[in-house]
């Protein structure tokens, strides 16, 4: 989704300005990183970054720069940018360690000659995390990017599946069910409208002053072949929608959720003693998770996977608008069923259909086992 130019420029100007009129109140609440920033943004971040000493990186849309003084205490020299003076301000007063480190810069990131003055083939790596959604135009920026990074750099971006960061088409709900005498919730997300969508203002964080906007860009749209990243996927010979790493996306931005479903609530009643003692004693972050937590919720984890298997199984809807339903290639059952319907090929379809029923029994008995075995387990 992109607009005109007049649009770019007035959309942009509005957006500095609600940005510059609630950056300390996210600063109070971001302080040093929140537990989404440390626990899942920052480390695969880093893991992608390939972070080395006295490499250069860029920083799009540093916010108060929690990230770029990370990667200033692993070493690195980082410019870190935003448009936001407000935040800039912000976060050099936090700047308390490495500040010969870090440079900080005014730079719109929809503004191509501010990024390029920056610096051409200067930086080993950039990295935008959190950041793209709120971008009126991200085509400047991919433009930059190409002539800022050297030849062998690489560019990380993280952000939320379309589908759950959408104010002007998706709803978070619950509904409550008396089944059989017992109160059952159940969340769910409804999209209804994905595809095209205009900018909206939406909340990003509880108690904020204002809301902000938000620029709506679909998977195809960043990834397909004319989208963002698809002629950089292209010259290296990657292709992402219609092949099935599109499939895999797809299927893990649906199913994965279940996997959180089970494993948060039982990561929430337990207490961190543990770990902390793990910790004390010298352990590192991936030896207390592997050795302490996850024998922990491993039940949880398993009951999850089931689930997410039984749903990755029955995916129609994302699935059908990223494979391109080429036969032998990005064909799945599901999709298999409906093409054989449509030649009315009934009989096909319906031995198909019975192969996924068969399947989902064999997932339903397995999930019966699990929790049968979970509670002969539970002390």
């Amino acid at each position: 989704m992109e607009t005109g130019q007049g649009n770019v420029q007035d959309l942009n100007r509005a957006t500095r300005e609600i940005w510059d009129s609630k950056a300390r109140f996210w600063d109070e609440q971001m302080g040093e990183g929140n537990q989404f920033q440390r626990v899942l943004v920052g480390p695969v971040s880093e893991r992608l970054l390939q972070v080395q000493p006295n490499q250069v990186i860029l920083e799009i849309a540093c916010g108060n720069g929690v990230f770029s003084r990370r990667l200033a205490s692993l070493g690195s020299r980082v410019v870190a940018t935003d448009f936001s003076a407000t935040f800039l301000d912000l976060a050099r007063a936090r700047t308390t360690e490495h500040p010969e480190r870090i440079e900080y810069r005014l730079v719109d990131a929809t503004d191509e000659s501010q990024l390029l003055a920056l610096g051409e083939r200067r930086f080993d790596a950039a990295v935008c995390n959190m950041a793209l959604m709120d971008m009126v135009t991200i085509e400047p920026l991919m433009r930059a990017l190409a002539r800022l990074l050297k030849p062998s750099g690489r560019f990380v971006f993280s952000l939320l599946h379309p589908a759950f960061n959408n104010p002007g088409g998706t709803r978070l709900a619950l509904e409550e069910e008396d089944r059989y005498g017992q109160l059952v919730e159940t969340y769910y997300v409804k999209v209804s409208n994905y595809l095209r969508v205009p900018p909206v203002r939406g909340v990003g964080m509880p108690g904020e002053p204002t809301p902000h906007y938000y620029f709506h860009r679909s998977l195809s749209v960043l990834f397909g072949a004319q989208g963002f990243f698809g002629p950089w996927f292209a010259a290296h010979g990657l292709k992402i929608v219609f092949a099935v790493p599109g499939i895999v996306l797809a299927t893990i931005f649906v199913t994965f959720p279940f996997v959180a479903k089970e494993v948060l609530p039982v990561l929430q009643a337990q207490k961190s003693d543990q770990e902390e003692a793990a910790l004390t004693l010298g352990a590192r972050g991936w030896q207390v998770f592997l050795r302490v937590t996850l024998p922990r919720i491993k039940w949880a984890v398993l009951y999850g996977v089931i689930l997410c298997n039984a749903r990755a199984m029955g995916e129609f809807g994302a699935v059908s608008v990223v494979s391109g339903h080429i036969r032998g290639r990005t064909n799945t059952l599901p999709l298999q069923v409906e093409i054989l319907y449509n030649e009315y090929d009934f009989a096909g379809a319906f031995a198909v259909a019975s192969m996924l029923t068969l399947l989902a029994l064999v997932t339903l008995a397995a999930k019966k086992l699990l929790a049968l075995r979970a509670r002969e387990v539970q002390p």
